[in-house]
């Protein structure tokens, strides 16, 4: 695949994402279904009528026939094998850069024979209607069930549609509002279309918006792939992580996964401190002296204490919550202010379900930023948080960002 069609490729995940996402938004009622990869790339089910929907994006390329005659015997195919009924209708949405006009309506049998169901493979003719053994009557009650729109909305149209629908839905206020709300809406679409059973790709326009209404932001591999690492990292780092004069003294919470089995300790410790040296201010002219909460996760035990020990032995001063060996986890220990007497540099979490306990205890501003391999590390359900998920590859990506 070339680079121009890997590219189109691409585009055309996120086009048919946010096209699900437009449909969601434009469910009229919370009886109305929408399933995510199901008979095809988007089904949409209004009482007793499902409507399944094939979605194409080929910004690069002119309109021909064969560009939609496969996915077009795919849904015949489908029609034949389940004895579909009146209420079961097909939809072909497609952009593409010109030649709408080949395409000729009302699409009699004769025509849709000779320029869907007629291809060549292989150098021999094929006959898609003889090969399924479909009658005429059939093919006249599938072309009633069947819509081909090839005038779809552009990339960029369609992306504008869904963000004045979600600044309806939610009454953002600014363009950062509004982007987080899309931001959670294509991370959890992308989660529902990765789903092995098809009742897990099913959401409701009520559920759908109760999953994205909240402070976390999902910066997941989809938009990596789309943005471009380098410029995908580099507006992570722009919106969220630019320092000033006047950083604000939050309780911020920095959570990184490791591969336990690739440990490299000095990598991980230059990480942390990285962390330590941004957002820590302990000097007797700051008013309000704070340092940052690490937790590494995935780190075993062992490891966990050599980096430890590691940190102290260089003359990093931290807590971690536990005042004397064997002593249980003390969370009012740890939330405990750092000044320049007591010279605590960060506070670094050994498990994390402690984290659950230092929210509740603190009184301060918090912020999340969790820098995840495969999984989100921590739900938190305060919707008041600022809670940032960015996937990377490993700490170099998230050292990448910080810096």
């Amino acid at each position: 695949m070339g680079k121009r069609s890997a590219n189109e490729a691409i585009l055309g995940y996120f086009y048919q994402f946010d096209y699900s996402i437009l449909e969601i938004l434009n469910l009229q009622n919370d009886t109305n279904v929408i399933t995510i990869e199901g008979v095809e790339d988007i089904d949409v089910n209004l009482n007793d009528e499902t409507l399944a929907i094939q979605c194409k994006y080929y910004s690069e390329s002119d309109y021909n026939h064969s560009l939609i005659g496969k996915p077009i015997r795919l849904m015949l195919n489908d029609f034949k094998k389940n004895k579909r009924d009146e209420n079961f209708k097909y939809k072909l949405y497609g952009h593409y850069k010109s030649g709408q006009n080949k395409l000729k309506h009302p699409i009699n049998i004769i025509y849709f024979k000779e320029n869907f169901l007629t291809y060549t493979e292989k150098g021999s003719k094929k006959e898609h209607y003889n090969e399924i053994d479909i009658t005429d009557y059939e093919l006249n009650i599938f072309l009633k069930n069947l819509t081909i729109d090839i005038n779809a909305l552009s990339f960029s149209e369609q992306r504008k549609k869904i963000l004045d629908l979600i600044t309806i839905c939610f009454k953002c206020k600014n363009d950062d509002e509004k982007n987080n709300f899309y931001s959670n809406a294509l991370a959890l679409i992308s989660d529902l279309a990765i789903k092995k059973d098809e009742k897990d790709r099913k959401i409701t326009k009520k559920i759908f918006l109760d999953k994205i209404n909240k402070k976390i932001v999902l910066f997941n591999s989809w938009l990596k792939e789309y943005k471009g690492k380098n410029i995908f990292y580099k507006k992570i780092k722009d919106d969220y992580f630019i320092q000033d004069l006047n950083t604000s003294p939050f309780d911020r919470f920095f959570l990184f996964e490791i591969d336990n089995n690739n440990f490299d300790l000095s990598k991980l410790k230059t990480l942390i401190l990285l962390v330590q040296k941004k957002w820590s201010k302990i000097s007797k002219r700051e008013p309000e002296p704070f340092c940052p909460y690490i937790y590494i996760h995935g780190i075993c035990k062992n490891n966990l204490i050599s980096l430890k020990k590691n940190l102290w032995n260089e003359n990093h001063i931290f807590i971690d919550g536990f005042d004397y060996q064997d002593s249980e986890f003390n969370a009012y220990s740890i939330i405990k202010k750092p000044t320049e007497e007591n010279n605590i540099k960060f506070k670094l979490i050994n498990d994390l379900i402690h984290i659950e306990s230092i929210l509740k205890e603190s009184n301060n501003t918090k912020e999340i930023y969790q820098f995840y391999l495969n999984k989100i590390i921590y739900n938190n359900h305060n919707n008041t948080m600022k809670n940032i998920s960015i996937i990377i590859e490993n700490i170099d990506d998230a050292m990448e960002i910080l810096k």
